[in-house]
Parts: C-alpha cells; structure tokens; sequence
C-alpha cells in the first residue's frame, strides 16, 4: 500500500514538472570521438548532467529530469551501444572521453555531474582528471573500482560478477531476448523489475538494450582500479548514494568513496536496491536537490 500510494503521488508530480519543462526539451546527436551519442536537454539554468547505467539509456533519469528541469538545464545521454546511439567498432574508446567531448560540443565550461553505476566511473575520473570543470559529483553507487583487500571485502567480488556473467551467458547462448529476461532477475536488478515504481521503465530499457556489449568483444579501454589517493584527491563537493538493499560489493564500495572523498556526503535510499533513484525517486530527488542547496549550486 505505501509504494502504491508513493506512485500515485511521484505520478501526479511528474505531470506537473512533465508540463512546465515539455516545451523546453531539445534533443540531437553529438558527432564526436569517431561516434554518434544521441543526447536530451530540458530546461534552464545551471546544468546537470546525468551519466546512465549499463544495460539502460537516458530515460533512466526521467524522474530527475521532470523534478529538476524547472530550475536546471538537464542533460541526458545515450553511452555507446545503448539507447540510440552508436554501437563500438573496433576503436579503442573512452566513457571519459565521451562525456568530455559532448560537454565541449554543447559548449558546457562547467556542470554537476551525477553517475550512476556504469555512469560513476566517467564521473570520477572525468572529476579527477578536470575538477575546475566539475561544480558537483554525484556517485549513485558508481564510480572507480576498488579491489584493494585493505579498502573492501574482495571476498564479495567473485559472486557479484559471476552472477552478472551468468546472465550475459544465457544471452550468448540462448539468444538476447532469454539473456534479458536473466538480466532482470540478477540481484542489482530484481527489486526494481518487482517494484511497479519502476518496473515499467527498468523493462521498457532493457527490451530496448542492443545487446551489444554482451556479445561482442567491447574495446572500450579500462580505467585503473581507483585507490586511495585517487578517492583522496578529490575535493569537489560529492554526494554519495546507496541503496538500502543493495549488494555487499557496492556498499563496500560507497562505504569506502565516504570515507575517503574529503568533501563528501553518504545518503541511504530507503527500500531500494542498485537502481535506487527510479525505485525511489521522490527520496533520490530530495537528497539530490538538498546536496545542491548546501553546496549553493543553483
């Protein structure tokens, strides 16, 4: 009853915000990096840029676009292979490179800039590469993967993985549309697949989802394993973001950016699991929004 009753009230909201900004959305393809990103604009203002999750596109940040598009510009964005941009050839290309390159394309000197997932990796090390470019970082469960025994429980790493590879298994040998239907039902994913807040959208993505990456050999060049100094490094304001029920491997991992990141704050989602600002996107956007306000990004 408590979620039905959160759903009308996220519904109702949505329309309104869905109604002052509608008219001020823009969309297009930013040729760059030897790629083809398709990218959304809505509203005014100082800009957020929001970065996805593997497997989804830009429309999973379509409750933070209807909450923010009236006092922000909100910027959304297809990685390669998903959504509608251009799947990867054989060129060695960087999430990083990308988000750098579509800022300089719609001419962004400064922006916040919110990962989730996928996404917190080109957030933190775009953050720690160009910070006089960055007013705020959001890590949603995201960012540099640690694998120092001394800063996690790498005890929890095995399992998480081998449960995500079990699913792209089936997809390879199987067929996609069976590979997707594991994909729902691994462990980061399966409480938003059963929660009606968003198990409309989750699967509305992932029906959509290319596939590319599961079955083919990604070029994509690998961050390094982030470290101390790097979570250290970094001073610019920093909202870190969990989900009540997620996995022990990204607490582990939110636990430690906490810790380490100076200027840093730690929320809780309440009953959510990885894909926590669709699961809860009334508390997300309120945590999101205060972070703003505290920091004077307006």
């Amino acid at each position: 009853m408590k979620k039905l009753i959160q759903l009308i009230a996220f519904t109702a909201l949505s329309v309104i915000f869905l109604t002052n900004c509608a008219n001020k959305t823009k969309s297009g393809f930013a040729e760059i990096n030897g790629t083809r990103l398709y990218f959304e604009i809505t509203g005014e203002g100082t800009p957020l840029i929001f970065l996805h999750g593997f497997t989804c596109d830009h429309r999973n940040w379509n409750p933070q676009v209807k909450y923010f598009c009236s006092k922000y510009k909100v910027i959304t964005y297809d990685a390669r292979g998903h959504g509608q941009s251009a799947v990867p050839d054989t060129t060695p290309y960087s999430y990083e490179e990308d988000l750098s390159g579509l800022m300089d394309h719609l001419k962004i000197e400064k922006a916040i800039i919110i990962g989730h997932s996928m996404g917190g990796a080109p957030a933190f090390f775009y953050t720690l590469h160009k910070p006089d470019r960055v007013l705020g970082l959001v890590l949603a469960e995201g960012g540099a993967f640690l694998s120092d025994p001394a800063i996690v429980d790498t005890s929890n790493i095995p399992g998480y993985f081998n449960e995500l590879f079990s699913a792209i298994a089936i997809a390879r040998n199987e067929g996609l549309e069976e590979g997707k239907k594991a994909w729902l039902n691994i462990h980061p994913m399966k409480n938003a697949a059963e929660n009606p807040i968003s198990s409309e959208l989750l699967k509305s993505m992932i029906d959509d989802y290319s596939g590319w990456h599961w079955l083919n050999r990604d070029p994509q060049e690998n961050n390094p394993d982030g470290t101390i100094e790097m979570m250290e490094s970094i001073s610019t304001p920093t909202l870190i973001v969990a989900g009540e029920y997620s996995h022990p491997v990204l607490k582990d991992l939110v636990s430690a950016q906490s810790q380490y990141i100076p200027n840093s704050k730690l929320v809780i989602i309440k009953e959510s699991n990885h894909m926590l600002n669709i699961e809860n996107p009334e508390q997300f956007n309120e945590e999101l929004e205060s972070f703003l306000l505290e920091n004077d990004i307006k």
